[in-house]
């Protein structure tokens, strides 16, 4: 398979951890290239195809409480981005992008076992909150009115052993009905049916553009998946869970 690796990407303190981790991927069987759209400045060299974006308009992100109509700009510049890097993954012939932001820090054996799942869309996991955990880049989203809810992805079990097993799941764990509405982002494999379909956007409540996606992408009946590989969130804690 034909895999762009890469992600959106300025200068900041994650960096370097995180492109050391991406560029040290077991790739094995497949052929890798690499994508990415720099934000303003960076200053590590980077392999492959490199779109440099400058003069954007609309926010940068930040983690500050806004207001609705000021979230709103910030996403709609961050699904732009995301956009752009979906289209040079696109236009480099890509069978799959893998994207990872850039405070994340992925576990070697990551890109293989996402590829394993053979799901169009694969997340593996990050927390998205000091102390707890409930909250993390795969969630539940309503269709019909864009509300998402969050639940435990993985944790440590009675035996101390990690929770749940290492495989595809679409749907909570601990849903007997199997549910499947999840979405994702933050660290995914998207495939190229599913990227020459949907786009990332903000929503009129402001809500990330990865919300955005998702319900484009529940539109053209796509679900996210998730393995629970856990990545270390550099600017949420810096652990593994």
């Amino acid at each position: 398979m034909r895999i762009v690796v890469g992600g959106i990407l300025h200068e900041r303190w994650t960096l370097n951890e995180c492109l050391d981790a991406l560029f040290d991927l077991d790739t094995r069987g497949h052929e890798v290239v690499y994508a990415w759209v720099v934000d303003g400045s960076c200053e590590r060299k980077l392999p492959g195809t490199v779109v440099r974006v400058d003069g954007l308009e609309g926010l940068h992100y930040r983690r500050q409480n806004e207001t609705k109509d000021t979230l709103r700009r910030i996403y709609e510049r961050l699904a732009c981005l995301r956009n752009i890097l979906a289209q040079t993954a696109l236009s480099l012939d890509g069978e799959a992008l893998f994207s990872v932001d850039s405070d994340i820090v992925v576990p070697r054996s990551t890109l293989l076992d996402l590829v394993d799942a053979d799901y169009p869309w694969v997340a593996a996991l990050v927390q998205n909150a000091v102390g707890s955990n409930r909250i993390w880049n795969v969630f539940h989203l309503k269709r019909e009115n864009g509300l998402i809810s969050h639940f435990m992805c993985t944790g440590i079990g009675a035996q101390g052993d990690r929770w749940p097993e290492k495989r595809l799941w679409t749907y909570d764990p601990r849903d007997s009905d199997e549910t499947q509405d999840l979405v994702a982002g933050a660290v995914c494999l998207y495939g190229r049916p599913l990227l020459l379909k949907v786009r990332w956007c903000s929503t009129p409540r402001g809500s990330q553009e990865d919300i955005g996606f998702g319900l484009n992408a529940l539109d053209f009946g796509y679900h996210a998946g998730y393995v629970p590989i856990v990545c270390k969130h550099l600017t949420i804690g810096g652990t593994n869970g």
